[in-house]
């Protein structure tokens, strides 16, 4: 399969890139960072793969996947952890490289989040991404928070954009084509489909979106 994702080359270069990042983390063995690597060199053409949609999607990202790109690195630290966590379950090396992704990038998106097959981190330094059903096209920036609370957790629609400080938390349910505006929280409450949500002084106001926001940042 051709994929953007190889344009960068060597994907046992990526392999090694990271695992050497990891060391340099978490001091570990010999034997253990071979042990690191072979995990790594196992999953990485399935990982390249599923980021290529999300290169194909997203517009200020070029052809070729880049690992010097900290978006697309961010992106993709998440995809091979989770990657891995699907194959052998949970283990050190997707805690690894959970912590590795929120060393770099200030970012907590825990590998056993399911996160849609296309989804944009612009910016997302300071985020957390908690469990959620997320619909897909999602695209968030820096400081936001998706999260359950207690056994509560949000369902968010396709085509959704959160800017920068909102929430989504607790029993809500966002529509699709819904943008949330910066530092609303939406806590236990229904945005309907096609709506913009700004802040309230209780409760979210919210409005009939007029404009397509989603093509801003995503192809069709």
């Amino acid at each position: 399969m051709n994929t953007k994702s190889k344009g960068i080359g060597n994907s046992k270069f990526i392999s090694l890139y990271i695992t050497l990042q990891l060391n340099n983390l978490i001091l570990t063995d010999d034997a253990t960072a071979r042990s690191d690597l072979l995990i790594i060199q196992d999953n990485i053409e399935s990982s390249l793969q599923r980021l290529d949609p999300i290169l194909y999607s997203v517009k200020n990202f070029s052809d070729n996947f880049n690992y010097l790109h900290s978006l697309q690195y961010c992106t993709f630290l998440y995809i091979l952890a989770n990657q891995i966590f699907l194959q052998q379950g949970s283990s050190k090396i997707c805690d690894k490289l959970f912590f590795l992704n929120k060393m770099l990038n200030n970012i907590d998106l825990h590998y056993q989040v399911k996160m849609p097959e296309i989804f944009f981190i612009s910016h997302g330094i300071g985020s957390v991404i908690g469990n959620a059903k997320f619909g897909n096209n999602f695209v968030f920036f820096q400081n936001i928070t998706v999260g359950r609370v207690g056994d509560l957790s949000p369902k968010i629609g396709s085509d959704v954009i959160m800017y920068p400080g909102s929430v989504i938390t607790g029993n809500s349910t966002v529509g699709s084509n819904v943008v949330v505006s910066a530092n609303t929280v939406i806590h236990n409450y229904d945005i309907p489909n096609n709506s913009i949500v700004f802040p309230g002084n209780k409760i979210p106001e919210i409005k009939p979106l007029s404009k397509n926001y989603i093509e801003l940042y995503l192809s069709n």
